[in-house]
């Protein structure tokens, strides 16, 4: 109940594992702000096949705080086995995947592959992902879609 209230009030904010003061902004050295940027930057030359995880840590000095900082900022986002996307690439291709899924009544793993031109391990990890956010569900070597 405080918590909400200080919510209430803008003085601090909050997620589920997480309080800040309200107008908390992290400040990143020029060093950092490049590490980024260089990173981003692979991001976007690959969109289908970014790099992962550990690659990701190594073009950013092996600072696991400036990856975090990425992945709380809702740049970034971490599926499983060790597979990032940019928030962005992820929600276009959540949307090429349900819009496939509406026109054919569902898709599978080497359609969604060949839909990106990328490689089974990006593709199964955002099939995964969106059975857990309940897009889909896995029927046999199929996704279905949950949502209308």
């Amino acid at each position: 109940a405080l918590i909400e209230e200080a919510q209430k009030a803008e003085i601090i904010d909050a997620d589920d594992n997480l309080v800040w003061l309200h107008d908390f902004q992290v400040n990143l050295t020029l060093h950092q702000r490049a590490m980024i940027d260089e990173l981003l930057a692979a991001f976007a030359a690959a969109p289908y096949a970014p790099p992962n995880a550990q690659d990701s840590l190594r073009t950013l000095g092996d600072s696991e705080e400036l990856l975090d900082y990425l992945l709380e900022s809702g740049q970034l986002v971490r599926l499983g086995g060790g597979v990032l996307f940019h928030q962005g690439d992820f929600d276009a291709m959540r949307q090429q995947v349900i819009e496939f899924a509406r026109a054919h009544g569902s898709i599978t793993l080497a359609q969604a592959r060949d839909l990106f031109q990328t490689s089974r391990k990006y593709v199964q990890a955002l099939l995964e992902e969106l059975d857990a956010q309940r897009v889909t569900r896995r029927a046999g070597d199929e996704r279905v879609l949950r949502i209308a």
